[in-house]
Parts: structure tokens; C-alpha cells; sequence
């Protein structure tokens, strides 16, 4: 089986230091894009996106450690501009720290890698409406067309981005198993969330045991965890059909009721299989099929 590719030491979990801080720009015009690409430098990332200014109808976000005020940025848009934004504008780093020794630069994510993990969500349907992603030095910007989104899917579409500047080791582990160890990438990603996520509070799937602090080593993982696929066919089956109906220019746009709704705890009980397990054609056969026993 594929699974003697496993490579341990390209599984890792740890959290990544001064990474809860999230910037973007909800806009109306795409020369905003140009104007806020053109003032970032390597230098100093986070001073730089604290002073960026921008011309026309653009607000910047005031909560940076999550998208938690991001139904409330949308209302202020609205009322300072007396109509809806048309795009939503996220800044993410993709070098990173080691908590364990922060003046150690961790290699960043590498062009390919970013380029292969987000066409991979994408078939996964876990990023919609992205218009584009600019790179600018370290950083990227991701822009996403908010006007063809409903709540469900603009959460799924952040919260999947944002992997990249927070989850690093997520999007790292998923393409070993899919590259290296052949493992199918919807089973992928239920994987690389159970062995490489730290914080599943900010994830699209909660773990069981999860929240701030996973300590657990990948190895550790690897031959103790058991694997939820039952939660992850539901969470697809949800992903699959078109989420919910209420749009996020909406009055009633609520983001934490949107999470409420999306998210789905992992280790249910249910259908849960050893790491070898994920290989199975049962395994397969299951995840796509009917029936849910």
C-alpha cells in the first residue's frame, strides 16, 4: 500500500506563533487591489498593512484576530457607503514562526505548493467565488467575489484560506498524502486535520480534543487516533448540495450562526477507522456511496 510512503517528518503540529492576526478590505473596485499590492514590502509585514491607505469605497477590518466582525464590517460598509461591497480582500503571510523558538524563520509556503493546494480545494469546493490570488514578495492577496456567496460559502472560503497563514502544517501534510502516498484528497484532508491541525476552533472541522492547544505528535496520531469518516461523508454531503439561502448582504448576515451551521465535529463514534484504514477501498467506497452505515 501507498501508506509505506508515509513520511513522518513531513507531518508536523505546532502552533504557529503571532499568526492571529488577520487583515482585509472589503471593496467595490478591483483598482483598490492595485493600490494595496503596490504599498506592501517585505519589510516589516504587519506595520505596512496597518498603514495602508486606500482611495474609493474600502474599509479595512477592525477585529484582526478573526473574521468574527466581519458581519459587522459589512453593516459599516453599508452605511458609510449607502451600498454592499463587491469583493472581500484577505492578506496572509505564507513564512511563519516555530513557537518553539521565535526568531526561527520556518521555510514558507513555496509557490507550487500554494498553487496545487488551492486548485485542490477548489475541486473540493471549499473556495468559491476567488477571482484571484496576487503575490506580492512573502505575502498573497486573496480576493473573493462576496455578491455570489451565501453565508456558508464565504465561511468555507475564508476559513479554507486562511490554513495557509495560520494551519501551514495542514496544507503541507495533505499534499504529501496526495502526492506521495496516493491517498484520495477528500480522505486527505480528514487526515491532515486530525494529524497536522492545532487550533480547530478557527477549523472547518472541530476535533475532538481540539481547541488551542493539540499537542499530540503526528506519530502519536498515527498509530492511536482513530479517523472519522462518517463525519467527514456528512460534512461533504453538506458541501455538495448548495448551502443554505440566506445571502451575506443580508440583514440578517450572522457569520457565528453561519460556523454554527458548517462546522461538524470530528469523532463522532460513528464510523471511525484506524490511519492504515484510510487506504481501504472499503474506506473509499463508503465515502462516496449511499449509504451511511
Amino acid at each position: 500500500m501507498e501508506i509505506e510512503r508515509l513520511d513522518l517528518s513531513k507531518i508536523q503540529r505546532y502552533l504557529v506563533v503571532n499568526t492571529y492576526l488577520i487583515y482585509y478590505w472589503l471593496h467595490d473596485s478591483l483598482l483598490i487591489i492595485e493600490y494595496i499590492t503596490s504599498e506592501i514590502d517585505k519589510k516589516s509585514f504587519y506595520e505596512k498593512i496597518r498603514n495602508v491607505k486606500v482611495d474609493g469605497n474600502a474599509i479595512k477590518n477592525r477585529n484582526t484576530a478573526c473574521f468574527a466582525g466581519l458581519d459587522s464590517s459589512i453593516r459599516e460598509f453599508k452605511d458609510k457607503y449607502h451600498k454592499s461591497p463587491l469583493f472581500i480582500t484577505i492578506a496572509l503571510s505564507t513564512k511563519f514562526f516555530n513557537e518553539m523558538n521565535s526568531k526561527k524563520l520556518e521555510p514558507e509556503i513555496s509557490d507550487d505548493e500554494l498553487d496545487e493546494w488551492i486548485d485542490i480545494c477548489k475541486k473540493m469546493k471549499l473556495i468559491r467565488g476567488l477571482y484571484r490570488i496576487r503575490k506580492h514578495g512573502v505575502f498573497i492577496f486573496a480576493t473573493i467575489i462576496l455578491n455570489i456567496l451565501n453565508i456558508q460559502e464565504l465561511f468555507l472560503s475564508l476559513a479554507t484560506l486562511r490554513f495557509i497563514h495560520e494551519e501551514p502544517f495542514v496544507v503541507r501534510t495533505m499534499l504529501h498524502l496526495i502526492n506521495d502516498c496516493k491517498l484520495d484528497m477528500r480522505i486527505s484532508l480528514l487526515a491532515a486535520l486530525t494529524l497536522s491541525n492545532y487550533n480547530s476552533e478557527h477549523s472547518i472541522m472541530e476535533i475532538e480534543g481540539g481547541g488551542w492547544y493539540r499537542r499530540k505528535t503526528a506519530e502519536h496520531s498515527v498509530h492511536e487516533e482513530l479517523f472519522d469518516v462518517y463525519a467527514l461523508k456528512k460534512f461533504f454531503t453538506f458541501v455538495d448540495k448548495k448551502l443554505g439561502k440566506n445571502s451575506i448582504m443580508s440583514s440578517k448576515f450572522n457569520l457565528f450562526e453561519s460556523i454554527r451551521n458548517t462546522k461538524l465535529q470530528l469523532n463522532t463514534k460513528m464510523k471511525c477507522v484506524p490511519f492504515k484504514k484510510l487506504w481501504s477501498s472499503k474506506t473509499t467506497e463508503y465515502l462516496y456511496g449511499d449509504s451511511d452505515t
